[in-house]
């Protein structure tokens, strides 16, 4: 007689990240609210931002922020060595 057995392995992490979730929604939201930052880029930045946190946390930092008579460059204004 043969038995199979099937094993489950569940990872969890326990430990303390860089930066707390709030800390992250803060620098998103400076990133999204920036005039001087392409949608685009910033786009790109909270994607990285997104990166320092657990996936579930990293949807909570994709907030789009409109605020009244501002719009986001069509050119960047800032030059960058970040082209990723």
């Amino acid at each position: 007689m043969y038995s199979a057995a099937v094993f489950l392995c569940v990872v969890y992490f326990v430990g303390k990240r860089l930066f707390e979730l709030s800390e992250l929604k803060l620098l998103a939201d400076a990133v999204e609210s920036s005039r001087f930052i392409t949608a685009k880029k910033s786009e790109r930045l909270i994607e990285k931002l997104g990166k320092l946190t657990s996936e579930s946390h990293a949807r909570q930092l994709d907030r789009h922020i409109y605020m009244e008579g501002t719009a986001k460059a069509a050119v960047g204004m800032i030059k960058s060595d970040c082209t990723s």
